[in-house]
């Protein structure tokens, strides 16, 4: 539904979520903490979320990580040293 590649979904954060015209996206952006990595300079991009997703409570997700105090969307993945988040 995104076309997003399984590394960059992986180590998405909260603050990558965000409402653009009404419209909410995936914001794809490399951290200078190198935290989050793109394969490329090019990679970087904002992604309309699709309906799909948003319907099945997705919103809801981000809420209820955010008010965990999560900066991850998905804090239970760890990094791997040479694969990245999307390892596991």
């Amino acid at each position: 539904y995104s076309g997003m590649r399984l590394g960059e979904i992986c180590q998405l954060h909260c603050s990558d979520i965000v409402k653009d015209s009404d419209v909410w996206c995936f914001d794809i952006v490399a951290t200078s903490d190198d935290s989050k990595r793109l394969k490329t300079v090019a990679s970087v991009r904002r992604i309309p979320i699709h309906f799909a997703i948003i319907g099945r409570g997705f919103i809801d997700y981000l809420e209820e990580m955010k008010l965990a105090g999560h900066q991850r969307l998905f804090p239970l993945l760890v990094c791997h040293p040479v694969n990245g988040f999307g390892h596991h």
